[in-house]
């Protein structure tokens, strides 16, 4: 297509915007591109594109070793959350001891007996060692089964504690394997509202574990060096109680540890050994 200026160099006499021929000579004026006018006020600046982000980078994988996730590595992809785990290894330990001892307290006060020194001696050096193995059933495990395992344990313990506080009531004599006897529903409620303040303290512990169980009690997984120091401790103990009868000559605790009497054996070596000694020595 021919440029305008070349058309106007054909034609020099004729002037295009009057419509006249010009005098001879007059050469026909260049038309120039209007340059840019300043935008009016209020209209819209073109938009610039924004610069990108850099997209942030992806975190290292990191080696799943914590004992929270098991004994075995992983490689995660993904940033790993933490649990945080509350609680305490030597409230973990002592629970149990102290959980038995509370609720062989409030059964010998419900029937009317006391501690003595000779009766507290012997039924520590015979319970703790039995609440060890509570205790090292419930941190063979990640936290969360642990739980679940102690709270397990303590309702059957309150519910055994229970029913035995019931069943004295009732007979006068307390609950073992060999001497069993048949009761109904009704007896045992109404013994069990004769003595409530019993029943509900011996309840209250379940309820203090479930609910604040798992930021007092953290049941975590004990290692092997702490789990044989419990039982290092247990066995102490329980060589202890057996060595206090022998070298004390204490002939009475001998001879209720080898009889069959479950009164005797529950004052003087609380209700868990009792029950053991029933099995035992019934046979």
């Amino acid at each position: 297509m021919a440029n305008i200026n070349d058309l106007f160099d054909q034609f020099p006499d004729y002037d295009v915007f009057s419509g006249k021929t010009k005098p001879a000579g007059e050469k026909a004026p260049e038309l120039k591109t209007p340059e840019p006018k300043n935008p009016e006020p209020g209209t819209p600046k073109p938009r610039t594109p924004r610069p990108r982000k850099p997209e942030p980078m992806k975190p290292e994988p990191v080696m799943r070793s914590s004992p929270d996730y098991g004994d075995g590595f992983g490689i995660a992809d993904k940033p790993i959350k933490v649990k945080r785990v509350t609680g305490n290894n030597f409230l973990t330990i002592i629970y149990f001891p102290v959980l038995l001892l509370l609720l062989e307290l409030i059964l010998r006060l419900s029937c009317g007996l006391g501690f003595s020194a000779v009766s507290f001696l012997y039924t520590t050096g015979f319970t703790i060692p039995i609440a060890s193995v509570f205790t090292l059933i419930c941190t063979l495990f990640g936290n969360t089964f642990n739980r679940v395992l102690c709270n397990i344990f303590t309702f059957i313990l309150t519910a055994f504690y229970l029913i035995e506080l019931g069943y004295h009531d009732i007979f006068g004599r307390f609950l073992t394997f060999s001497t069993a006897r048949v009761f109904s529903p009704e007896q045992f409620i109404n013994a069990i509202a004769d003595k409530y303040i019993y029943a509900i303290a011996i309840a209250v512990p379940f309820f203090i574990n479930l609910i604040f169980g798992h930021k007092i009690f953290g049941f975590r997984k004990l290692r092997i060096p702490a789990k044989i120091v419990v039982i290092i401790i247990a066995v102490i103990i329980q060589i202890g109680a057996f060595s206090a009868m022998g070298l004390a000559k204490d002939t009475d605790s001998e001879r209720v540890y080898n009889s069959s009497s479950s009164e005797s054996a529950f004052e003087r070596f609380g209700l868990l050994t009792m029950e053991r000694l029933d099995i035992f020595n019934s046979k």
